[in-house]
């Protein structure tokens, strides 16, 4: 079962940053369904036969769950701690990193960085329009702004094309369809400084290949990839607390992008993961 989009584990009050919540609050549900849903469980403890909800009902099948599939321990963790569950970890990745750059014509390390990257998707999570207003007021920005907007909700997408040209002006270079991902690595070789303001387990895909490549990343402290990145030993930013003029001002010594490369080839390659994988369902399988 898929937790991802699970308002009980990411509440959109939690996922949103202050500006990107004013202007997309959540739904409010009818009054009379809420109480319904918090007064379920005690009413039971007298009408034994009281149907459960949807969202017990996908509780109740979470915590029966015996593993729980995830890249990292951090986000394995996070995610039992909140369904209150006994399930064992399943490391398991949808790519490695072979899949997500070439690791032979991409050895080379491209030395003209100057973009920003922002975000991963149209998905209201990535909150745009709070990056555009940080760094706006932290430093004049030269370059280009990329920003991949190829899917998500059609109205943040609007608003955030909006925002990016008022803010950015010529320089806002928005990526509005899907690009082949030979193209799209194009854009992450020649990445200087990226930032992601994602509060979950978001756009690894992107951020694999952004660091493989070279670029100065900053994640959200409440994203739990960020704290397995930082236990791997990778460079990588706090987007809350390092995100200021001084660290704006370049991207990573080559030194420290060969760095970045030999961990995430260790962690990432396919060899070790398959490997990993393997053992673990030769285990379960046995049992």
């Amino acid at each position: 079962m898929e937790v991802y989009n699970d308002p009980k584990l990411y509440s959109r009050k939690k996922l949103l940053d202050k500006m990107t919540f004013s202007l997309f609050p959540p739904q409010k549900r009818a009054f009379k369904k809420e109480l319904k849903d918090s007064l379920r469980p005690y009413i039971r403890n007298f009408k034994r036969d009281l149907p459960l909800s949807r969202i017990e009902k996908k509780l109740l099948n979470l915590r029966k769950m015996d593993y729980i599939a995830a890249v990292y321990q951090e986000e394995f963790k996070f995610v039992k701690t909140k369904i209150n569950s006994h399930a064992k970890w399943l490391i398991f990745c949808y790519f490695s990193l072979e899949y997500m750059v070439d690791l032979n014509n991409d050895g080379l390390i491209n030395k003209k960085k100057q973009h920003y990257f922002i975000g991963n998707s149209g998905n209201i999570t990535n909150n745009h329009i709070d990056v555009f207003k940080c760094i706006n007021s932290l430093t004049s920005i030269n370059s280009s702004v990329i920003v991949p907007l190829g899917y998500g909700n059609k109205e943040y997408i609007d608003m955030v094309t909006k925002k990016g040209y008022e803010t950015f002006d010529e320089n806002f270079k928005p990526i509005l369809s899907f690009l082949p991902l030979e193209k799209y690595n194009e854009y992450l070789q020649t990445t200087k400084i990226a930032i992601f303001n994602a509060r979950r387990q978001q756009g690894v895909g992107t951020i694999i290949p952004v660091l493989w490549h070279g670029a100065k990343v900053f994640l959200s402290k409440r994203n739990t990839f960020y704290y397995y990145l930082k236990r791997i030993g990778i460079l990588v930013y706090c987007y809350e607390t390092e995100l200021n003029k001084e660290n704006l001002k370049d991207g990573l010594s080559i030194k420290e992008i060969k760095h970045n490369r030999n961990l995430l080839y260790q962690e990432l390659n396919e060899k070790r993961l398959l490997k990993e994988l393997k053992e673990q369902m030769d285990f379960i399988l046995e049992k």
